[in-house]
């Protein structure tokens, strides 16, 4: 039924993560086309609203082969708008992540999380920077007799 599109309505769920590639899901290329033939059907048609729109598909296109950030931005500012005006689909949720952390910690960079465990991507890079202190009586010339002195090296 999926493949044929034999459906009034279509609840489906997708994540798109950090690819803000959305080409497959909105081009017109991925329009299921309906020759009579089962053969002609195709599995790869992910355009399941059958949406059609030329200034669509010029932003997808823009969006899939910007070099800059910046253009691809735009694009997909412009797309956004484009489908908020066609309406090919009701955008039922799209959810919001909060985070909190300690401002002693450093490091952390949680950016636009897609999933809820992406705040643990950049973990490897978080750390607490600590002050060192000498401790009473002592100073970095204190290292010099601790490296001569054999005892201490056992």
């Amino acid at each position: 039924k999926l493949i044929n599109r034999d459906y009034d309505i279509l609840l489906f769920g997708q994540s798109l993560l950090d690819n803000l590639d959305s080409f497959p899901y909105w081009h017109s290329s991925g329009i299921q086309q309906f020759t009579g033939k089962r053969s002609d059907l195709r599995i790869d048609a992910y355009n399941l609203s059958q949406y059609s729109s030329l200034k669509a598909d010029s932003l997808l296109e823009v969006i899939r082969e910007a070099k800059d950030s910046k253009e691809q931005e735009e694009a997909l500012q412009d797309l956004e708008e484009v489908l908020k005006q066609d309406v090919p689909a009701i955008f039922l949720y799209s959810p919001l992540y909060t985070f909190a952390y300690n401002t002693r910690l450093n490091g952390v960079r949680l950016g636009r999380p897609s999933l809820h465990s992406d705040r643990f991507l950049t973990l490897h890079r978080w750390y607490l920077k600590e002050d060192r202190e000498f401790m009473p009586g002592k100073s970095w010339l204190s290292v010099i007799p601790w490296l001569f002195s054999p005892s201490e090296w056992q």
